[in-house]
């Protein structure tokens, strides 16, 4: 796999089989089989499980309220995320979940579930 276009960075780590779209950040750490698509934003403490795909121009957080406390994002395997989705620092997504495209994830969402638009 080509990973020229990819900035990674910090603690970071990939599994096998996982394909990454060119002009993404990679800081956290992602599973067996994904398919992450360009322009996806995954800093440091997100982990990600096995078979996730995460649409184009996705952004994790890590830091809620901008004071340095981080938190990562956890999303468990099998999930779908949407292009341009926004999943909030310290939330888990739960496996086998579908997050549309454009959600915005605020709070933990339970196993096979699926959200489309504002989750609070």
């Amino acid at each position: 796999m080509d990973y020229t276009k990819v900035n990674f960075y910090g603690d970071w780590g990939i599994g096998e089989n996982t394909k990454i779209g060119a002009f993404s950040d990679v800081g956290g750490k992602i599973g067996n089989n994904c398919k992450v698509q360009a322009g996806v934003k995954i800093p440091p403490l997100t982990v990600i499980g096995n078979n996730v795909f995460i649409g184009a121009n996705v952004v994790f957080t890590n830091d809620k309220y901008m004071d340095g406390n981080m938190e990562g994002v956890i999303v468990e395997d099998n999930v779908k995320i949407g292009a341009g989705s926004l999943i909030l620092a310290g939330v888990k997504v739960g496996k086998g979940s579908i997050l549309g495209m454009g959600s915005i994830i605020l709070k933990d969402v339970p196993p096979n579930t699926k959200v489309i638009g504002l989750y609070k």
